[in-house]
């Protein structure tokens, strides 16, 4: 028997209901429904990294980073992924030209103006981790998996099909927190906080059976909830290594080939 997810709508729709509950506010970057530069302005004055990112967006597609620069409150470095995945390589503009380009860039359709987490490793690359939960035979939601994924050479993000990389969580966590014992204590942080989500999304939006969540992790240790994903790939688990993380043809039902 086949069983197909419902989706969650879009990624607004989630950062609100996750909002509502204080068990996963904390987890949640500040977010905004963009729709005037008022929205930029408010989110560039609480974050020194605001990404924008449309609202139905998968496969880091449509994404812009702004990081304002120490040298001037009013220049920014900007980068970007456009719809096509090509990578914007970054350029300095001045705020009225910023203005301008985030106009233009949310012009198409709904867009999110996001908190951003200080993901870049020292080897100048973004990354995050994305985590799997399913229904096991009981009806109950399980811990399936954590990958870690590596973004591409002056990419914004980390999605393998725009050039990046997996490897095992474990493995990147050590590295990023400095510790087998950081390391393990976010796993487990990262997983309670994935089977509780799971759970409150389907009391929220009706039965599911597995969830993708894209988690941010900071230099602390916080964990961030980036995206969650319906109807994940298997391709991040497969080339990571992780043999805990279902991949191929004998994964549960309900896998669905979207991009990473």
């Amino acid at each position: 028997m086949t069983f197909l997810n419902r989706p969650l709508r879009n990624k607004w729709t989630v950062h609100q209901t996750f909002s509502q509950r204080s068990r996963f506010r904390p987890h949640m970057p500040e977010t905004l429904l963009y729709q005037s530069s008022a929205d930029l302005h408010r989110m560039l004055k609480s974050s020194p990294v605001v990404y924008v990112k449309p609202i139905n967006g998968t496969g880091g597609r449509g994404i812009l980073r702004i990081e304002r620069q120490r040298e001037g409150k009013s220049l920014f470095d900007i980068q970007g992924r456009r719809q096509t995945r090509q990578i914007i390589a970054p350029r300095k503009v001045s705020l009225n030209r910023l203005e301008a380009i985030v106009r233009q860039w949310c012009i198409s359709g709904k867009f999110l103006v996001q908190q951003g987490i200080p993901l870049r490793l020292p080897s100048g690359r973004f990354h995050d981790y994305r985590m799997l939960v399913q229904k096991n035979g009981k009806g109950d939601w399980e811990f399936t998996g954590m990958a870690g994924r590596v973004g591409a050479a002056r990419s914004v993000t980390s999605n393998l099909h725009g050039g990046g990389h997996a490897m095992k969580a474990e493995t990147l966590l050590k590295q990023w927190l400095g510790s087998e014992e950081r390391a393990d204590k976010a796993m487990r942080a990262a997983e309670k906080l994935g089977l509780d989500a799971a759970a409150y999304l389907e009391d929220s939006f009706g039965a599911l059976c597995e969830l993708a969540l894209d988690l941010a992790i900071d230099r602390e240790g916080k964990i961030y909830v980036l995206e969650v994903n319906p109807k994940p790939a298997r391709e991040v688990s497969a080339r990571s290594g992780d043999s805990h993380l279902p991949q191929g043809p004998g994964a549960p039902a309900g896998v669905r080939d979207v991009g990473v």
